[in-house]
């Protein structure tokens, strides 16, 4: 089945202004998860988008590799936004408050988490392989815990990724300039927003 999937998969904030696409999408390259997380959860919550974010109290992403990702509409809204010092930059989009993905601060290594409720057709991308971040829900809320295989199988995808961005590849990145900048500064989190959406 893995080496059967492959294709381009279309994605777009909630009102349309942005829109864009990854190529050439397959099992090895890209990989679907379940975060339980509290700052993936939160990061839907504060720009008030849970209800179509949240299933089943995770929220669905997709890994994959920055280059493969282009623009075809609305870059201009990108946005994004820190929920603690040393975390992820969290892109949405400005012009509707769509979370859309979570980068690193810089493009090596190259790392872009999409959440999957933004894409068209979410039946073309990779089935969910790994649950993470389950111990963040109170315990009656958990889903099983994946296996140290199926951890193993994540990290080694990981830095098989990692690896495909070298020498140079890496810096094809939507998100950051030529220079390796982030195309938009970081948006100041307002505290009582973001401490509610940590509650939610």
């Amino acid at each position: 089945m893995e080496a059967q999937m492959s294709g381009t998969v279309q994605f777009s904030c909630k009102c349309g202004k942005v829109s864009g696409r990854v190529a050439d999408v397959t099992a090895k390259n890209s990989v679907r998860l379940a975060c339980s997380c509290k700052h993936c959860r939160a990061f839907a919550a504060y720009l008030g988008d849970a209800e179509r974010s949240f299933q089943n109290d995770y929220v669905q992403l997709m890994q994959t590799q920055p280059w493969m990702i282009s623009f075809e509409s609305g870059k201009e809204y990108l946005r994004n936004l820190r929920l603690t010092a040393k975390g992820p930059l969290r892109w949405y989009a400005s012009c509707c408050d769509t979370p859309l993905c979570n980068t690193l601060p810089r493009r090596f290594p190259p790392f872009v988490s999409i959440l999957v409720a933004n894409f068209a057709r979410q039946d073309d991308l990779p089935p969910v392989t790994f649950h993470a971040f389950c111990d963040h829900l109170p315990e009656d809320q958990r889903v099983a815990p994946s296996g140290s295989s199926a951890f193993r199988k994540f990290v080694l995808q990981f830095l098989w990724r990692v690896v495909q961005g070298l020498p140079f590849r890496f810096r094809q990145n939507p998100f950051f300039d030529e220079k390796g900048v982030a195309i938009s500064d970081t948006v100041p989190l307002d505290p009582l927003r973001k401490s509610a959406a940590y509650q939610a």
